[in-house]
Protein backbone atom coordinates (compact mmCIF):
# COMPACT_ATOMS: atom_id res chain seq x y z
CA UNK A 1 0.00 0.00 0.00
CA UNK A 2 1.27 3.49 -0.74
CA UNK A 3 2.54 5.44 2.21
CA UNK A 4 3.64 2.40 4.21
CA UNK A 5 7.24 2.28 5.38
CA UNK A 6 9.09 -1.02 5.16
CA UNK A 7 10.52 -2.43 8.43
CA UNK A 8 14.04 -2.11 7.03
CA UNK A 9 13.40 1.57 6.23
CA UNK A 10 12.01 2.14 9.72
CA UNK A 11 15.13 0.61 11.24
CA UNK A 12 17.36 2.84 9.10
CA UNK A 13 15.32 5.90 10.05
CA UNK A 14 15.71 4.95 13.71
CA UNK A 15 19.46 4.48 13.33
CA UNK A 16 19.82 7.81 11.50
CA UNK A 17 17.81 9.65 14.16
CA UNK A 18 19.75 7.99 16.99
CA UNK A 19 23.07 8.83 15.34
CA UNK A 20 22.01 12.46 14.93
CA UNK A 21 20.98 12.63 18.59
CA UNK A 22 24.34 11.21 19.62
CA UNK A 23 26.17 13.76 17.48
CA UNK A 24 24.19 16.55 19.12
CA UNK A 25 25.19 15.20 22.53
CA UNK A 26 28.84 15.17 21.51
CA UNK A 27 28.61 18.77 20.31
CA UNK A 28 26.95 19.78 23.58
CA UNK A 29 29.94 18.35 25.48
CA UNK A 30 32.75 19.83 23.41
CA UNK A 31 31.39 23.18 22.22
CA UNK A 32 32.83 25.22 25.08
CA UNK A 33 35.91 27.42 25.57
CA UNK A 34 39.02 25.87 27.09
CA UNK A 35 41.19 28.85 28.09
CA UNK A 36 43.69 26.72 30.02
CA UNK A 37 44.67 24.72 26.97
CA UNK A 38 44.75 27.90 24.90
CA UNK A 39 47.26 29.32 27.41
CA UNK A 40 49.39 26.20 27.11
CA UNK A 41 49.37 26.37 23.32
CA UNK A 42 50.32 30.06 23.40
CA UNK A 43 53.54 29.11 25.21
CA UNK A 44 54.55 26.45 22.69
CA UNK A 45 57.12 27.13 19.95
CA UNK A 46 56.13 27.33 16.28
CA UNK A 47 56.41 24.75 13.51
CA UNK A 48 55.53 21.78 15.70
CA UNK A 49 55.36 18.15 14.72
CA UNK A 50 53.08 16.69 17.36
CA UNK A 51 51.06 13.70 18.56
CA UNK A 52 47.70 13.90 20.27
CA UNK A 53 46.70 10.79 22.23
CA UNK A 54 42.95 10.78 22.79
CA UNK A 55 41.39 13.15 20.27
CA UNK A 56 37.75 12.42 21.22
CA UNK A 57 35.57 14.78 19.14
CA UNK A 58 38.43 17.05 18.10
CA UNK A 59 37.99 19.90 20.57
CA UNK A 60 41.68 20.10 21.48
CA UNK A 61 42.67 19.07 17.95
CA UNK A 62 40.94 22.16 16.61
CA UNK A 63 42.74 24.42 19.07
CA UNK A 64 46.12 23.00 18.07
CA UNK A 65 45.32 23.46 14.39
CA UNK A 66 43.86 26.97 14.74
CA UNK A 67 46.94 28.12 16.65
CA UNK A 68 48.99 28.09 13.44
CA UNK A 69 51.86 26.55 15.39
CA UNK A 70 51.48 23.00 14.13
CA UNK A 71 53.16 21.66 11.02
CA UNK A 72 51.94 18.08 11.46
CA UNK A 73 49.55 16.48 13.94
CA UNK A 74 48.94 12.77 14.45
CA UNK A 75 45.59 12.14 16.13
CA UNK A 76 45.45 8.78 17.91
CA UNK A 77 42.20 7.42 19.31
CA UNK A 78 40.47 4.03 18.95
CA UNK A 79 37.02 5.66 18.79
CA UNK A 80 35.72 2.31 19.99
CA UNK A 81 32.11 1.45 20.70
CA UNK A 82 32.59 1.66 24.46
CA UNK A 83 30.45 3.98 26.55
CA UNK A 84 32.00 7.43 26.84
CA UNK A 85 31.79 9.37 30.08
CA UNK A 86 29.66 11.26 31.06
CA UNK A 87 27.02 10.43 28.42
CA UNK A 88 26.20 7.29 26.52
CA UNK A 89 28.00 7.84 23.22
CA UNK A 90 29.15 5.36 20.62
CA UNK A 91 32.67 5.47 19.28
CA UNK A 92 31.35 5.95 15.76
CA UNK A 93 29.27 8.97 16.79
CA UNK A 94 32.26 10.62 18.41
CA UNK A 95 34.45 9.82 15.41
CA UNK A 96 31.87 11.36 13.07
CA UNK A 97 31.88 14.50 15.18
CA UNK A 98 35.69 14.57 14.96
CA UNK A 99 35.58 14.18 11.17
CA UNK A 100 32.94 16.90 10.84
CA UNK A 101 35.08 19.28 12.89
CA UNK A 102 38.14 18.68 10.71
CA UNK A 103 36.06 19.06 7.54
CA UNK A 104 34.75 22.40 8.80
CA UNK A 105 38.29 23.62 9.44
CA UNK A 106 39.19 22.89 5.83
CA UNK A 107 36.58 25.42 4.73
CA UNK A 108 37.34 28.04 7.38
CA UNK A 109 41.15 28.14 7.26
CA UNK A 110 43.36 29.12 4.36
CA UNK A 111 45.75 26.28 5.08
CA UNK A 112 45.94 23.28 7.37
CA UNK A 113 48.84 21.34 8.82
CA UNK A 114 49.33 17.75 7.77
CA UNK A 115 46.68 15.78 9.70
CA UNK A 116 47.15 12.04 10.23
CA UNK A 117 44.26 10.14 11.84
CA UNK A 118 45.17 6.85 13.50
CA UNK A 119 42.08 4.97 14.66
CA UNK A 120 43.74 2.48 16.96
CA UNK A 121 44.85 2.08 20.56
CA UNK A 122 47.82 4.24 21.50
CA UNK A 123 49.72 1.07 22.43
CA UNK A 124 49.22 -0.24 18.90
CA UNK A 125 50.15 3.09 17.29
CA UNK A 126 53.38 3.60 19.23
CA UNK A 127 55.48 0.95 17.39
CA UNK A 128 54.53 2.58 14.08
CA UNK A 129 56.11 5.93 15.04
CA UNK A 130 59.81 6.82 15.06
CA UNK A 131 61.72 7.75 18.19
CA UNK A 132 63.28 11.23 18.62
CA UNK A 133 60.96 12.58 15.92
CA UNK A 134 58.37 14.82 17.60
CA UNK A 135 58.40 18.25 19.25
CA UNK A 136 55.26 17.95 21.36
CA UNK A 137 52.98 15.17 22.64
CA UNK A 138 49.65 15.74 24.40
CA UNK A 139 48.27 12.78 26.39
CA UNK A 140 44.52 12.61 27.05
CA UNK A 141 43.71 8.95 26.49
CA UNK A 142 43.27 6.15 29.03
CA UNK A 143 43.13 7.92 32.42
CA UNK A 144 43.79 4.85 34.57
CA UNK A 145 47.16 4.59 36.31
CA UNK A 146 48.33 1.81 34.00
CA UNK A 147 46.96 3.62 30.95
CA UNK A 148 48.82 6.85 31.74
CA UNK A 149 51.96 4.89 32.61
CA UNK A 150 51.84 3.00 29.32
CA UNK A 151 51.37 6.18 27.29
CA UNK A 152 54.23 7.99 29.03
CA UNK A 153 56.58 5.02 28.69
CA UNK A 154 55.62 4.39 25.05
CA UNK A 155 55.69 7.98 23.85
CA UNK A 156 58.40 9.74 25.83
CA UNK A 157 61.04 8.16 23.51
CA UNK A 158 59.19 9.66 20.53
CA UNK A 159 60.12 13.19 21.63
CA UNK A 160 63.20 15.11 20.59
CA UNK A 161 65.68 16.11 23.31
CA UNK A 162 64.23 19.62 23.30
CA UNK A 163 60.65 18.32 23.12
CA UNK A 164 57.70 18.84 25.44
CA UNK A 165 55.39 16.27 27.03
CA UNK A 166 51.96 17.41 28.15
CA UNK A 167 48.53 16.08 28.98
CA UNK A 168 45.16 16.68 30.59
CA UNK A 169 43.31 16.05 33.87
CA UNK A 170 46.17 16.67 36.28
CA UNK A 171 43.96 17.09 39.34
CA UNK A 172 43.99 17.20 42.32
CA UNK A 173 47.23 19.12 42.56
CA UNK A 174 48.81 21.91 44.59
CA UNK A 175 48.52 24.33 41.66
CA UNK A 176 44.79 23.98 41.12
CA UNK A 177 42.58 24.15 44.21
CA UNK A 178 39.14 25.00 42.85
CA UNK A 179 36.89 22.91 45.11
CA UNK A 180 34.06 23.09 42.57
CA UNK A 181 36.07 20.84 40.28
CA UNK A 182 35.47 17.19 41.16
CA UNK A 183 38.40 14.89 40.48
CA UNK A 184 37.35 11.89 38.44
CA UNK A 185 40.84 10.88 37.34
CA UNK A 186 42.99 10.82 40.51
CA UNK A 187 45.46 8.37 38.95
CA UNK A 188 46.66 10.95 36.41
CA UNK A 189 48.64 13.24 38.79
CA UNK A 190 49.79 10.25 40.82
CA UNK A 191 51.25 8.53 37.75
CA UNK A 192 52.76 11.70 36.25
CA UNK A 193 54.50 12.62 39.51
CA UNK A 194 55.89 9.13 40.04
CA UNK A 195 57.11 8.57 36.49
CA UNK A 196 58.47 11.96 35.42
CA UNK A 197 58.12 14.26 38.43
CA UNK A 198 55.81 17.19 38.99
CA UNK A 199 54.94 19.17 35.86
CA UNK A 200 56.72 22.39 35.00
CA UNK A 201 53.31 24.03 34.81
CA UNK A 202 49.63 23.19 35.32
CA UNK A 203 46.88 25.20 33.61
CA UNK A 204 43.35 26.15 34.61
CA UNK A 205 41.76 23.39 32.55
CA UNK A 206 44.08 20.90 34.37
CA UNK A 207 46.38 20.53 31.38
CA UNK A 208 50.00 19.98 32.39
CA UNK A 209 53.36 20.39 30.69
CA UNK A 210 56.97 19.29 31.25
CA UNK A 211 60.05 19.61 29.06
CA UNK A 212 62.06 16.54 28.11
CA UNK A 213 65.09 18.27 29.60
CA UNK A 214 63.44 18.51 33.00
CA UNK A 215 62.06 15.00 32.72
CA UNK A 216 65.57 13.68 32.12
CA UNK A 217 66.87 15.68 35.09
CA UNK A 218 64.22 14.05 37.29
CA UNK A 219 64.96 10.55 35.96
CA UNK A 220 68.70 10.97 36.42
CA UNK A 221 68.23 12.09 40.01
CA UNK A 222 66.44 8.90 41.04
Amino acid sequence: MPGLVKPSEKMQMYKDEREQNLLEKVDAIVMRPVPGLEDLIAELPDNLTMIEIGSFAGESTELFIRSGKVKKIICIDPWSDKIYFPMRLTGNAVFMSFQNRIAKLKYELDSLPEIVVSRRLSSDAAPLLKDNEYDFIYIDGDHSYNGVKEDINNYLPKLKLDGILAGHDYYPNKYFTDKRFISIFPDVPKCVDELIGEPDKVYTDTSWLKSVENINTFLNSK
